[in-house]
C-alpha cells in the first residue's frame, strides 16, 4: 500500500510550500541526496533548539531514503557546475543538481538560487 508523507514531516519542513509539495508525495517516490542531508545537518546545528530540531529531522529522514553521492554521480558535476557559471566556494547546490541528472530524476528545491 502506498503511503504518503506523515504530519510530522511536513512539520518539519521549512518553509511552508515544502511541506506541502512533500504532502503531495507517496514516501516510495522520494529520495534525498546525501548532500541535501548534509545541509540539513548543518542548518539543525545553527538552530537555538538544535536538540529538537535534530529529533524532527531524524524523523524526516526515517521517511526518506537517503541517496549516496558515488561516482556513478560525479561525471555530471562538471557539466552542472559549468552550466551555472557560477564560481563561488560553496557548490553544494550544483552538487545536488548533478546528483539528480545522474540516475535522471526529478530535483525538487526550495533554493530560489
Amino acid at each position: 500500500m502506498r503511503r504518503r508523507f506523515g504530519r510530522l514531516n511536513r512539520e518539519f519542513a521549512q518553509p511552508e510550500q515544502v511541506a506541502k509539495r512533500l504532502a503531495r508525495c507517496y514516501t516510495e517516490d522520494v529520495l534525498m541526496s546525501a548532500i541535501t542531508s548534509a545541509k540539513l545537518e548543518d542548518g539543525v546545528a545553527a538552530w537555538a533548539t538544535p536538540a529538537r530540531e535534530r529529533r524532527r529531522l531524524a524523523a524526516l529522514i526515517d521517511d526518506i531514503p537517503g541517496a549516496p553521492f558515488d561516482v556513478a554521480a560525479a561525471p555530471a558535476y562538471g557539466p552542472v557546475r559549468d552550466a551555472t557559471g557560477e564560481r563561488k566556494k560553496d557548490h553544494l547546490d550544483e552538487r545536488i543538481a548533478a546528483h539528480a541528472v545522474s540516475p535522471d530524476v526529478a530535483l525538487v528545491t526550495n533554493d530560489e538560487r
